[in-house]
């Protein structure tokens, strides 16, 4: 699945495989763009010109250090949400939905994504999960005014939970995560994943891997250093 970018609480579509724009940006304010029919707005903190396709020039990072695509389980179809729980063996093909949420604005800063990304992954094991058959479920639904449907994300680590952020407002609607929740890669190899980076290599990255340098692969243009020791 491709890379949608670093924790979208910072900054959404980040990555190398993200959907194109919604409505352009009304006149004299570059900085928004539209999505839906409940006139949400994104305003003002630069996500609009994140949006639509994304070339060798525009991963300013270097190819070697940004994730281009990497693996994810598929849903469980026909598995009652209700009745399948986080201490399943097969978690990682279901979504949940964290107790703590992060505002859709980058102002609110790494600590507070760390909050968001910290209640996922210590989800007791009887919490409930809220979709099970969503992974996978279509290659992509890529029109403008929603997000590429098999993708995964650089906020919580690789094999951890899949998790809803309860303050996204796309996450009122939607059965995946949204911009700003975490869809992490995940497989069923012991202690990592397989990735892709952008200049074609492949490397395998550990579920232990510093989230701070995990976020950094995520980005294209976040302007991290990031070593290979790292990863």
């Amino acid at each position: 699945m491709g890379n949608q970018g670093g924790p979208g609480a910072l900054s959404a579509m980040t990555g190398t495989i993200i959907p194109q724009p919604g409505q352009p940006a009304t006149p004299g304010n570059p900085g928004e763009t539209y999505f839906g029919g409940n006139g949400y707005w994104i305003i003002g903190w630069g996500d609009a010109q994140n949006f639509g396709p994304v070339g060798v020039e525009n991963v300013r990072d270097g190819t070697s250090n940004t994730g281009l695509f990497s693996e994810r389980l598929i849903g469980l179809n026909g598995v009652n949400a209700a009745t399948f729980y986080r201490s399943s063996p097969d978690f990682k093909r279901a979504t949940f939905t964290a107790p703590v949420g992060v505002p859709f604005h980058p102002a609110n800063g790494a600590t507070a994504n760390m909050a968001f990304v910290q209640s996922c992954l210590g989800l007791p094991g009887t919490t409930p999960a809220t979709n099970t058959s969503a992974n996978g479920i279509y290659w992509c639904a890529g029109y403008p005014w929603h997000t590429v449907v098999n993708d995964y994300s650089h906020n919580g680590p690789p094999n951890s939970a899949e998790c809803i952020n309860p303050s996204d407002y796309f996450a009122s609607w939607s059965t995946l995560v949204g911009p700003t929740g975490s869809a992490p890669p995940n497989s069923n190899h012991p202690g990592g994943v397989n990735l892709c980076l952008a200049d074609g290599s492949v490397r395998f990255i550990k579920d232990s891997i510093n989230l701070q340098a995990w976020w950094g692969i995520g980005t294209r243009s976040g302007g991290e250093t990031i070593s290979a020791d790292q990863y």
